[in-house]
Parts: C-alpha cells; sequence; structure tokens
C-alpha cells in the first residue's frame, strides 16, 4: 500500500454549492480545478506511481482566514479535485464506494500566506497485470500517526473509537494478516519508544 499527499489550492469560493453564478462562469472554473488536478494526478503517474485500485482518503483544508464554510459545502467545491482530475488522470481507478473507502474531512490552521488543499491517500495500487499486492502494517500505522498528528492539532485526543474506523478499514482492503490491535500495540509501542 502507499501513503501520497498531493497540495492543490484552496478551492475558490465559486465553487461552494450556495454560490449564485451563472453556469458559464461556474464551469469555467470548475474546468481549471479539474485541469489543475489532472495534471497533479499525471505527474505522479509519470514518476512511477501506478492508479490506485482502493483508497483511503483525508482532506485537510488550510483556510486563509477563520471565517469557514461547512465541511459539507467545502467538500463539494473540492469535487473538481477529489473525483474530476484524479479520475481522468489515471491516478484513482474510479470515484465510487468500489475504490474510495473511506473519506475524513478536516479543517487544518489558517494559513495566511499558503491558503491550500492537502489530499493524502493511502490506497492498493494495482500491480503487474492487475494483481493486488500484498498489504502489512505500515500503511495502517501512517494512517493512525495521521489521525493523532490531526487530532493534537485540534487539541483532542484519540479514544477507542478511531481504532473501530482502523478496523473498517483493514476490512474494506480485505486485510486478513493484520488486526487493528496488532497496529495499536506497534503503535502504542513506537510512541513509547
Amino acid at each position: 500500500m502507499k501513503e501520497i499527499t498531493l497540495t492543490f489550492s484552496y478551492p475558490p469560493p465559486e465553487l461552494l454549492p450556495n454560490k449564485k453564478l451563472s453556469w458559464q462562469e461556474k464551469m469555467k472554473i470548475t474546468k481549471q480545478a479539474r485541469r489543475d488536478a489532472y495534471l497533479m494526478g499525471l505527474n505522479q503517474i509519470c514518476r512511477g506511481d501506478r492508479p490506485l485500485i482502493k483508497a483511503m482518503m483525508m482532506i485537510t483544508w488550510y483556510p486563509s482566514s477563520r471565517r469557514l464554510a461547512d465541511d459539507d459545502s467545502q467538500y463539494c467545491a473540492t469535487k473538481p479535485i477529489r473525483d474530476g482530475g484524479l479520475v481522468d488522470a489515471g491516478f484513482i481507478a474510479k470515484d465510487s464506494p468500489e475504490v474510495i473507502k473511506m473519506v475524513i474531512l478536516r479543517y487544518g490552521e489558517v494559513d495566511k500566506e499558503n491558503p491550500r488543499t492537502e489530499i493524502r491517500l493511502w490506497g492498493e495500487e494495482m500491480g503487474e497485470l492487475g494483481k493486488i499486492e500484498k498489504i502489512g502494517m505500515e500503511p495502517f500505522l501512517a494512517f493512525l500517526k495521521a489521525m493523532v498528528d490531526g487530532a493534537k492539532m485540534d487539541g483532542e485526543t484519540l479514544d477507542d473509537s478511531w481504532y473501530s474506523i482502523l478496523e473498517e478499514a483493514l476490512h474494506s482492503f480485505n486485510v486478513s494478516n493484520v488486526s487493528a490491535k496488532d497496529i495499536k500495540k506497534q503503535f502504542e509501542k513506537e510512541v513509547k519508544g
């Protein structure tokens, strides 16, 4: 399994679903965002990454001010990046629940200098001849560490509900050689060590 972080510009307010624009204006902005994501996806594939056939996705928005759109509106504004450009580029196999198993939405800290959208993916690449490669514990540890870092940034702590999310992720990827308990033990060992 692979972990990749992609950075895009912060979605323009014109892409928010409640924004009143003519369809021509909205289409122009949507096409530009989709094209940017398409080029980013092609860049990743050109560096040797193969299309993801199963993925967990964490979208973090770093706004330029404290005035925030609600998360579902922001998620809609990210649509051209999330399922348009990356799918068009062949970076993600398709934008269906069979491929995108889990999506986590969050706001990062305000960054007036560099507002952006960060999409972090943990996914299964298509192997040679389309075979799925064996998954170990490492990508799930990375996923859990990202959750802990996000919780710390938000002033929270992780409780056992996060491990049930991890169990769900393991189940989504049909991983039978590793359990959430194993990952939790290894994670706690690394944190103490």
